[in-house]
């Protein structure tokens, strides 16, 4: 009856996971909390992750990356390595190579934020579309993570999981072998095959800016204005450049507008026009003011067009609901959607990706749009301040004398990096409030909750079962046999959810097939860490697919014929990989 329940629970979180009904870290809390509920997992088990040391280390590391991403050793290194790449197959080259031997030892998604402009500007400059050169860029950083233990949250999530089940956890470089072997495998297909899948498109950006773009607005009548008491066919002189599309008189909305209607205070009208027209609007009009605008503090305001990103975390909120103003310090005062009206007033948007943002922001508005991947700057680039001097050099070289303790055996990561993150508060290169915008909490959340969703499928005995299947089915192949099917398990899963939610699912099976086959249980461990993480015919499974979604102007079909030969040919490479490292053949 238990394996019937957590069945139930994990199709649940997998149709949820694929139809994004609510933010991953909702779904997986929700399935834990059912699955507490019904006696499966014990409270302490379901908080087990949050006392896990390797989600520790995620954490960690997430803020370590984010800090060095800050500095100006990075955008000097590019600077300098692609300095003389002025043709497209040299600089996709230098790109692969240069990110696949750096993502071993950054966090994945703040190095694709960073280079992601930077690839954009090299593209402008040269004539080559974004579309040509981020799918590139998110492979090779997916294939180079996979060389270290931390370098993708999947190898940290499995190695949580092996600690939790008290078995040998793997070390800094144990999977460098495989993954040395993938990153040039993926590079050489890029360079000789996959470049020439790749869609040619317009930027997308650059159609949004030649766009003419038609905002959706809501303004106030002031209880001075003049154009109180009068209708809003003797006012039209003030709104010859936008159109009225409804009013507001409290918490009721009139629409379609006539021009009989009086003008009142307390009146929210809302209206629809390009940027100029609005703009206008708000400077001219007497007694005309947005209902509510940010206090600038002595800094002076501009007006910012934003997009919003794929995988932003605002979407399918309301615009009062993701607390916009609070965190930036910037104001929405009108939204663009893609062939489609508008018939709300702004606080009640429901925010969509693509969704083009009109917004009042200050200087310290910009800088914390440069820090957030929830949406992209479409007509000004910020200027954020790097951590440059004797500081950056103190950055770069002390996480690589971490890295050398781990090496060699001298501590653990997670006490290293608890050491790192102490010395680069003391630097003042971070702050307590800069470190928690930088930190993906769902992703966080996600991470310590797949712990207790891996123990639910082992106490119930749903792990045993397939594994029995599995075994009975590929044990005539051997042990190469049961892994590839561990293997196309965990890689079709990641495709459909998620890297960390395939992971989790598949780690428990893969190590109940082990322990009846007597191999070794690091090797399925690896093969389902490997298969969770190499996923480049979808962007749903990998968070790099997704963030290049938008930018490159892609198409889902465009990862499909791109990905799915690399797929294929890299579940050969890898089990072939593994099977030499333990000794198969």
């Amino acid at each position: 009856m238990q394996q019937i329940f957590l069945l139930l629970v994990l199709v649940f979180l997998v149709y949820g996971l694929i139809r994004d009904i609510w933010r991953p870290s909702m779904l997986f809390f929700l399935a834990l909390l059912l699955l507490t509920s019904a006696g499966i997992i014990a409270p302490d088990e379901m908080l087990s992750g949050f006392s896990n040391s390797q989600i520790a280390t995620v954490v960690l590391l997430l803020i370590i990356g984010n800090i060095i991403n800050q500095t100006t050793i990075i955008p000097a290194l590019f600077d300098k390595v692609f300095h003389a790449a002025n043709t497209y197959r040299r600089f996709l080259s230098r790109l692969m190579l240069t990110v696949g031997a750096t993502s071993p030892f950054m966090n994945n998604t703040p190095l694709v934020a960073m280079l992601i402009p930077y690839v954009h500007d090299w593209g402008q400059r040269h004539g080559v579309p974004p579309s040509k050169l981020l799918i590139p860029l998110s492979y090779a950083t997916i294939a180079g993570g996979m060389i270290t233990i931390f370098g993708t949250s999947t190898n940290l999530i499995v190695n949580g999981l092996l600690q939790a089940d008290q078995l040998p956890v793997f070390e800094l470089f144990d999977f460098a072998p495989v993954g040395i072997v993938v990153t040039l495998f993926v590079w050489a297909y890029m360079m000789l095959i996959g470049h020439r899948l790749l869609p040619t498109k317009r930027d997308p950006l650059n159609v949004v800016k030649e766009e003419t773009l038609s905002y959706v607005t809501e303004v106030a009548i002031d209880k001075k204005s003049p154009l109180r008491g009068k209708t809003i066919l003797e006012c039209a002189s003030y709104f010859k450049d936008v159109n009225i599309i409804g009013i507001w008189r409290g918490a009721r909305i009139k629409t379609p507008v006539v021009g009989n209607e009086v003008l009142e205070p307390g009146t929210n009208l809302l209206v629809k026009g390009d940027r100029e027209a609005i703009a206008h609007l708000l400077e001219n009009t007497p007694g005309i003011k947005l209902p509510q605008v940010p206090h600038s503090d002595g800094d002076s305001l501009d007006l910012v067009e934003v997009v919003v990103s794929y995988n932003s975390s605002l979407a399918h909120k309301t615009i009062a609901e993701t607390n916009f103003k609070n965190l930036y310090d910037a104001q929405i005062i009108a939204v663009h959607r893609p062939e489609e009206n508008i018939h709300s007033g702004l606080s009640e948007v429901v925010v969509q990706p693509g969704d083009v943002f009109m917004v009042l922001a200050s200087p310290t508005s910009l800088q914390k749009f440069a820090e957030t991947t929830d949406f992209y700057i479409i007509n000004r680039e910020p200027r954020p301040q790097r951590i440059g001097g004797w500081k950056a050099w103190a950055v770069g070289l002390s996480f690589a004398f971490i890295l050398l303790l781990n090496t060699l055996g001298v501590s653990s990561l997670f006490v290293l990096c608890l050491w790192l993150g102490g010395f680069y508060y003391i630097l003042r290169v971070t702050s307590f409030r800069t470190m928690q915008r930088l930190l993906d909490v769902d992703l966080i959340l996600v991470l310590a909750f797949s712990i207790g969703l891996g123990k639910a499928i082992d106490n119930s005995g749903l792990a045993e079962t397939v594994a029995a299947h599995i075994s009975l089915n590929a044990g005539s192949l051997g042990v190469l046999g049961s892994l590839a099917a561990i293997y196309l398990l965990a890689n079709v899963l990641t495709q459909l959810v998620s890297n960390a939610a395939s992971a989790t699912i598949v780690y428990p099976i893969a190590i109940s097939v082990a322990q009846l086959s007597g191999a070794d249980p690091g090797m399925y461990a690896m093969t389902v860490a490997f298969a969770a993480s190499l996923d480049f015919s979808t962007p749903i499974g990998y968070q790099t697919n997704l963030m290049i979604y938008g930018p490159g102007g892609y198409k889902f079909t465009d990862y499909l014929r791109v990905g799915v030969p690399l797929n294929l040919s890299l579940m050969v490479i890898v089990l072939g990989c593994i099977g030499w490292m333990y000794g198969l053949f």
